[in-house]
């Protein structure tokens, strides 16, 4: 008996042939035929019926018995129950393969701090070299933001507290956890007003942290595409002026992703 995940290859090949599928199809309906009987339903002579057949009899999927002149033909269904079986496993195996590479994307796009985008929520992730005490106070002391996010910022650093900036940045603070956690509202009029954004701090060592920030409530696959491109170079200013002391330009960032 053929091996299971050796029986598709003569069965495909031997179905590969739209007459010979043909016959294959009727036999499956429960009948047997012959040559004759198959060359009066198709536009070919009745020795090439007797080619293909003779093809499918060697495929293992057809079996002829000699009655008079002629041989009948019926059905073989055991190479076909063979060759469903085999792609039920390739498919078990492929689905269990697509799931681990599914685990494995999700891993490398975790590590990266690579955005995800689930039920319309932005997210950036980063690892700073810096205390978590630190990083707090660069993204929310306006002084700081001023260095390396926007001009002229101002901050009410409190629940209930505003901020804005010349950008038109605007908002209101949620909730203020030093410093391990600020949310606040996002209201700039041009750029998904009414929406909301946490940013969470994880201190990872003396001098090691991760920031996690997640913008909330993008309505639209278009609104996650507006902030996207902002907070990735955010993100990035941000790292590069905690690290170094200079920050990135958005005109010196955005040229950087186009090489």
């Amino acid at each position: 008996m053929r091996h299971l995940l050796s029986a598709p290859a003569p069965v495909f090949a031997a179905l590969s042939d739209p007459t010979r599928a043909r016959i294959v199809d009727w036999l499956g309906e429960g009948g047997t035929g012959t040559a004759t009987e198959f060359a009066s339903r198709l536009p070919i002579s009745r020795q090439a019926i007797s080619r293909h057949l003779k093809e499918l009899e060697q495929a293992g999927l057809v079996v002829g018995t000699k009655q008079g002149r002629e041989m009948r033909y019926g059905l073989d269904p055991r190479l076909l129950t063979q060759t469903a079986e085999s792609l039920r496993l390739r498919a078990d195996r492929w689905e269990r393969s697509l799931h681990r590479l599914a685990e494995h994307l999700i891993e490398v796009t975790e590590a990266e701090g690579e955005e995800t985008m689930a039920d319309h929520e932005l997210t950036k992730e980063r690892t700073l070299d810096v205390a978590a005490e630190a990083a707090f106070a660069a993204f929310t002391e306006p002084e700081e933001l001023t260095a390396w996010f926007t001009t002229e910022a101002q901050a009410d650093l409190r629940p209930g507290g505003r901020y804005r900036n010349a950008d038109g940045d605007q908002g209101e603070f949620l909730i203020v956890e030093p410093p391990e956690r600020v949310r606040f509202t996002w209201d700039n009029p041009e750029h998904c007003p009414g929406t909301v954004v946490d940013v969470a701090f994880e201190s990872r060592g003396p001098d090691k942290s991760v920031i996690r920030l997640v913008h909330h409530d993008l309505s639209t696959r278009e609104h996650y595409d507006d902030m996207n491109s902002g907070w990735s170079w955010a993100m990035d200013s941000f790292k590069a002026y905690l690290e170094t002391g200079h920050p990135i330009s958005y005109q010196t960032w955005l040229a950087d992703q186009d090489r």
